[in-house]
């Protein structure tokens, strides 16, 4: 990457920080709004923190298949998402509002950062993690990233792969794997 090497060899100051996905462009990766159809599998994403509001991705995986890391998937389309503060009751319920905005009760898997996941901590009935809290609130159907805690190179490649160019044979061109709406 042409910024990252100007700073790191030349000194010169480049807005970088935070900036994981340097790939994302709006001119690629943003789809106009369309009604998902039914029949879509619903996804779920979490990314929770300690310090910042906790991430929560709304998707769509559409029958088109494409290839990522030489494997068959699907294309998946975000249409919506939540940066939610507060305890994992507060959470769960503010989930369970956009669900009932898109028209569904629970999709067919919320993956759960794993470092978070399972992370136990201590409360006055004993000890308990995000995806105890998670699944006692209501959320189910919790699927744990595939990253061991503290590893988050799997998951960014497997990312990086979604936001390439993949063909597609219905429309006869290529767009990424993983869009997301205005």
């Amino acid at each position: 990457d042409q910024d990252e090497r100007e700073a790191r060899e030349e000194g010169k100051w480049k807005h970088l920080s935070g900036m994981v996905y340097k790939e994302l462009d709006r001119e690629q990766h943003i789809f106009s709004d369309f009604t998902i159809p039914r029949d879509w599998m619903r996804v779920e994403a979490v990314d929770p923190h300690d310090a910042r509001p906790t991430c929560w991705l709304f998707g769509a995986v559409s029958p088109e298949e494409i290839v990522i890391n030489g494997r068959t998937a699907n294309r998946i389309y975000f249409y919506d998402y939540l940066l939610a503060t507060g305890n994992i009751d507060s959470i769960a319920r503010q989930v369970k509002v956009k669900r009932a905005m898109h028209d569904y009760r629970e999709p067919a898997m919320v993956i759960l950062d794993a470092k978070f996941g399972t992370k136990t901590v201590k409360t006055a009935e004993g000890e308990t993690s995000w995806e105890d809290e998670l699944d006692r609130a209501g959320i189910k159907r919790i699927t744990l990233s595939h990253s061991a805690p503290g590893d988050i190179a799997i998951g960014h490649k497997m990312v990086k792969q979604y936001l390439q160019p993949q063909f597609s044979k219905l429309q006869n061109r290529e767009f990424p794997g993983m869009l997301f709406a205005r």
